[in-house]
């Protein structure tokens, strides 16, 4: 049987529907496939070399064995499945790695020993709703245990700078000063280095800051202007580290500073779109974890992204900066000493509660105003002044006079009270609601021992100005009421800063 004829060569030869396709189709196939191979090769590489840059130090051993615990958590917790976490955050001023022409301050790599003079403790509470980063000041003075005796406790150590524990015996000691000083455990610490610091700002393509007024450091070289300014990794080391010759040159105007700096930092991450570029994350994480020294719970990428996807969805203005609360070290006036408000924020942390003075303020409940049946032209009213603030009663007297009601004495008696109390006989509680009314908040307190028909007011620390009542007598306005009663002190509130705030706004 004869074969089939040849087709002739150089000339093209019509391949079977649909056959271009698949050929198209598999060749296509087969370069995403090696993408994807080279993609899974690459994040394979790029974990393994994050995973290598972790330095993990074990320091268990050195924060001895008498260490706090963990307060109870609530029983109506909703977020008991992720308790409180405590992480003390030191930056270490080993020299390491700069070069000759970076003077921070006058370091360079020939500065010998490690230091730190940056210890931030960092608390993030129960379900991860708000952070709280307490800044805490080389020059503090507090009892130092013995680093090498796993018993030692504070109670009766010699006191010495905070900072000369890290010298003493590094991050361990440090944490174990700061543990015994405050009941407060800390599960883990992480100690980030000054070459570090400044890639990690170059990773996130420099940090964007407000500056209220122009900054000039002749030692590190520092020169920004007031305003809108992008700090790279050299001005951002040397913005957080310059201190004299810039504000008052003292250690917690540098922190205030430092404060501002982590602000911008937590804003820059959050609004730059960091997780959306490989290449700035990577170059970011790369410096960071080679910077990175911590213990060994935290030594992984596993471990530091877990922490990092817990603390993302916290809003900006529920994470707060402060300073512990200081004052002049009595023996030393270039010393430092805890202020008694210390302990407040110390408890909050402990038992991870809102800091004083940031407790979220209930919504008022809407209740109909009182029925007044007593004219104020038939109450007599005694207005005395317990606030300190000189005026205060005659102007308040004046305020109700406007409206009807009868003044028989104005007087002052010795400071001590806050708000107004209204104070009458059980038979004249009608007649002392109608003078509660002209008193927002005004607390009522009844007596048997007061003489009948007249009411008594008591104006205290932040006693508000007087208001008009529903059935006053008259229809002219009230006198102008310029005093304003001092707000009660001794409250214990501190001055925390969210980084939401921007130190450019008025």
């Amino acid at each position: 049987m004869p074969s089939a004829p040849r087709p002739p060569r150089g000339r093209h030869v019509a391949e079977p529907p649909g056959h271009g396709l698949r050929r198209a189709l598999v060749r296509t196939a087969g370069v995403l496939a090696s993408l994807l191979v080279l993609a899974m090769v690459a994040g394979v590489v790029a974990y393994v070399q994050l995973e290598g840059n972790i330095t993990s130090v074990d320091v268990t051993d050195a924060a001895g064995t008498n260490r706090p615990t963990a307060a109870a958590e609530p029983d109506d917790d909703p977020n008991a499945g992720l308790p409180p976490m405590n992480v003390l955050v030191m930056g270490s001023d080993t020299r390491e790695g700069l070069s000759d022409a970076d003077p921070f301050g006058g370091v360079t790599s020939e500065t010998s020993g490690e230091r730190s003079d940056t210890a931030l403790l960092v608390h993030l509470s129960a379900g991860r709703t708000s952070a709280t980063v307490v800044s805490i000041p080389r020059d503090l003075m507090l009892p130092q245990p013995d680093c090498a005796d796993p018993e030692a406790t504070a109670e009766g150590a010699p006191l010495r700078q905070f900072n000369s524990a890290f010298s003493i015996g590094g991050p361990g000691c440090t944490l174990k000063v700061l543990e015994q000083n405050t009941g407060i455990p800390i599960e883990h610490y992480a100690v980030v280095n000054m070459e570090g610091f400044q890639s990690m700002v170059d990773g996130l393509g420099g940090v964007d800051m407000c500056l209220p007024e122009p900054l000039q450091d002749e030692a590190s070289g520092l020169d920004l202007p007031a305003g809108e300014v992008t700090l790279d990794g050299t001005s951002a080391l040397a913005f957080v580290r310059a201190r004299k010759g810039i504000g008052n040159g003292s250690d917690t105007d540098r922190i205030d500073r430092q404060q501002d700096f982590l602000s911008a930092v937590v804003r820059e991450a959050t609004s730059s779109g960091l997780l959306l570029r490989p290449d700035r994350l990577y170059r970011f994480l790369d410096a960071a974890t080679e910077s990175l020294q911590t213990d060994p719970e935290l030594a992984s990428i596993r471990a530091l992204s877990d922490l990092a996807v817990q603390v993302q969805g916290i809003p900006t203005e529920e994470i707060r900066f402060l300073t512990i609360p200081v004052e002049e070290y009595a023996r030393d006036p270039n010393r430092l000493q805890l202020a008694d408000s210390a302990d407040a924020v110390w408890e909050a942390l402990r038992k991870d509660t809102p800091l004083p003075g940031t407790e979220p303020t209930p919504e008022p409940t809407p209740s109909a105003p009182p029925v007044l049946t007593v004219s104020p032209a038939d109450v007599t009213v005694e207005v005395t002044n317990s606030s300190g603030t000189e005026g205060l009663a005659r102007q308040a007297a004046a305020a109700l006079e406007a409206q009807g009601f009868v003044i028989a004495t104005r007087d002052n008696l010795e400071v001590g009270l806050s708000g107004v109390v209204v104070r009458h006989a059980p038979q004249d509680a009608a007649a002392a609601a109608t003078v509660q009314a002209a008193f927002p908040g005004a607390v009522l307190e009844a007596n048997a021992g007061r003489t009948a028909g007249v009411v008594q007011v008591e104006l205290g620390a932040g006693a508000p100005s007087v208001v008009e009542v529903s059935n006053r007598v008259g229809t002219a306005p009230l006198p102008a009421q310029p005093i304003q009663a001092s707000a009660p002190g001794g409250t214990g509130d501190v001055d925390a800063k969210s980084a939401a705030e921007d130190p450019c706004a008025a």
